[in-house]
């Protein structure tokens, strides 16, 4: 967000144009083509390029919409994307046994509030966006997958943003997290800061009359509404 102490003009645009065209080329560049002219992209051994967007909309309706979106985009491109929505239940099993090839998530943390201390879609602070190489950062497990370096560096960056108590250092390191995300895309926004409305009823004062609705804020905590009243 604008708004935020890490933001920089880079990072908010990376990518966010919509070029066909060049993302053929990009795909094209790393060997994805079609090889046998089904009209699908494969990988340069011939096999099959295609995995499943599963998701629930348990938390937020919507996200069919989105899935079924970018799915179509993808499609567009010769990459065999589908999608499934699954119960929230199942969601939670396949996403703790690090079954998901690709899923999506609403985009909470993302303001100053609480990214600083979580970081959790675009660096190592959480289990995404590498559920496997958590299981070692934060439970000490083994795994039968070496960490690649830039995820290995990027947790790093993370102990150390949350450990300094130099606010400068602090903005410093987690800008040098926020530029491996804009450059890699570990994760793949879609669209930020979009208008929601609030239905209020006619009688009820104090009501600001925009504000901050999000998962950060626990929505309407920071407007105050222990000071709304019904006017009659």
């Amino acid at each position: 967000m604008p708004s935020s102490r890490y933001y920089e003009p880079e990072f908010a645009n990376a990518y966010v144009e919509y070029d066909p065209d060049e993302a053929k080329r990009l795909l094209d560049g790393i060997g994805l083509i079609d090889r046998n002219g089904d009209g699908w992209r494969d990988y340069p051994d011939g096999s099959e390029f295609t995995f499943t967007i599963e998701y629930t909309t348990a938390e937020n309706p919507l996200k069919q919409d989105i899935v079924q979106l970018v799915t179509e985009y993808w499609r567009e491109l010769g990459l065999k994307v589908n999608n499934r929505e699954i119960s929230g239940s199942l969601f939670t099993t396949r996403f703790n046994g690090n079954l998901l090839e690709a899923s999506i998530a609403n985009g909470d943390r993302a303001t100053d509030v609480t990214f600083p201390s979580a970081i959790p879609y675009i660096g190592p602070g959480g289990n995404l966006p590498w559920p496997k190489f958590a299981d070692v950062w934060l439970k000490g497990q083994a795994i039968d997958q070496e960490i690649p370096a830039e995820a290995q560096r990027l947790w790093e960056l993370y102990q150390a943003s949350i450990s300094t108590v130099d606010e400068a250092e602090h903005i410093r390191i987690t800008k040098d997290i926020l530029a491996s995300q804009a450059e890699n895309l570990w994760v793949i926004g879609t669209v930020g800061m979009a208008p929601h409305a609030v239905i209020v009823n006619k009688d009820l004062r104090n009501v600001p009359e925009d504000g901050l609705w999000c998962w950060d804020t626990h929505w309407t905590m920071s407007v105050n509404p222990e000071q709304f009243y019904f006017d009659r």
